[in-house]
């Protein structure tokens, strides 16, 4: 149940971001049961840009050619939708020339997404938000201009400040910069529709400048350097191998600074293993690639084993698809 003023918040933040113009011609790649399409719809038509849906399945796996086809200028999506143009080599300068934004919501934005775009597209602005469907589709922003820009550190970009009317705190953790992120303000749900419980466990109070306001507490952990906050992963992919405490998404973030950018890693009985995507410029050698995991993490949180797939299963939301990418896995280490 989202708060009708919560809506009008996000797309008054949208009308200013953006800078909307009735020439703009805005994509529409999120399908309409995913939140973030309604940055689209809202954006575009309450302005008389022009809407483009992705409405046939060849757009789909090759947007970067509907771009070009159509001259789109304003691109909403999850970063894996780039990771899928850069495996199939789209993104160029030709493809791209047209647009002027990129917005990205749902999934961590990488360094590598953020350099492919700028050398291709010097002149646009690349945007990276954060929000859980409970905070009305998104509720930090932080544009970049150019690939050396504050905000790009480690494997992924920062998720930027609150957006107007918005608050967000880091609880849990062992100071004020890391912790648990909870978000506060008017974009806040009332709640999970005839669930009482689950809304009181998510929604809570939090303490922000020496008073309680209501917060929803997302389950994201984070990290604030340089007073910038970056995403390291949900707290439920925290799990224990050999009686040590491992981040799924730090092993993740290791294997794609070895040059495998769409990477999953998942518990295996009491080890890990991890599954990456085929790159046509880059043979892939497992022996190789635990060898360099050794110079990055500790020998505990090294996968025992690490397999390519062709495509990295996604879900209908174009997210990378961790269950369906374990699944896989486990079908093919399973002893004979």
């Amino acid at each position: 149940m989202v708060p009708r003023s919560g809506l009008m918040n996000y797309v008054n933040w949208v009308s200013s971001a953006f800078d909307i113009q009735p020439t703009d011609r805005w994509s529409q790649h999120p399908n309409l049961g995913f939140d973030i399409s309604m940055t689209d719809i809202f954006g575009a038509l309450c302005h008389g840009a022009t809407l483009y849906p992705v409405n046939e399945e060849g757009d789909r796996i090759m947007p970067a050619r509907m771009i070009a086809r159509e001259g789109l200028t304003i691109w909403n999506s999850v970063p894996s939708v780039i990771s899928l143009m850069m495996q199939a080599r789209q993104v160029t300068a030709r493809n791209l020339a047209s647009i002027r934004i990129f917005n990205f919501c749902g999934e961590p934005l990488l360094r590598e997404h953020v350099e492919a775009l700028f050398a291709a597209k010097p002149d646009a602005v690349i945007q990276n938000t954060y929000g859980p469907t409970e905070a009305t589709i998104a509720m930090t922003s932080l544009p970049l201009r150019s690939a050396g820009a504050l905000g790009i550190g480690g494997a992924s970009v920062a998720i930027g400040p609150p957006i107007p009317n918005t608050g967000m705190a880091l609880v849990g953790g062992p100071n004020s910069d890391e912790g648990e992120i909870v978000i506060t303000g008017g974009q806040l749900a009332d709640g999970y529709w005839e669930d009482p419980g689950k809304t009181d466990a998510a929604f809570r109070s939090v303490i922000v400048g020496g008073h309680a306001v209501r917060g929803y507490y997302t389950g994201d952990w984070a990290q604030r350097i340089d007073g910038q906050v970056y995403f390291k992963e949900r707290m439920d992919f925290q799990v224990k191998v050999r009686g040590f405490r491992v981040e799924l998404d730090e092993v993740g973030s290791a294997i794609r600074d070895c040059g495998w950018p769409v990477a999953c890693v998942v518990k295996y009985g009491d080890t890990l293993a991890a599954v990456v995507e085929h790159r046509d410029d880059l043979a892939f050698d497992e022996a190789e690639l635990l060898k360099a995991l050794g110079q990055k993490i500790e020998r505990h949180a090294i996968p025992v084993r690490i397999l390519k797939i062709d495509h990295m299963p996604r879900n209908e939301n174009d997210k990378l698809d961790r269950k369906a990418a374990a699944s896989w896995l486990e079908a093919r280490l399973k002893p004979e």
